[in-house]
């Protein structure tokens, strides 16, 4: 994370991994049982993927 700006996406069906994720250094995370996701995600890579 140190190298690069690069954001860092993390995407789990489990909230519990998502919460560690995000505990070391996940910049985002998305349960993928929402159902606008891939739009949320899409938003955050500012409609680039």
């Amino acid at each position: 994370k140190g190298v690069t700006d690069a954001k860092i996406i993390c995407v789990d069906l489990d909230d519990q991994k998502l919460e560690k994720a995000k505990e070391i250094g996940a910049d985002y995370i998305f349960n993928s049982k929402d159902s606008d996701v891939a739009k949320k995600i899409m938003s955050t890579c500012n409609d680039k993927g």
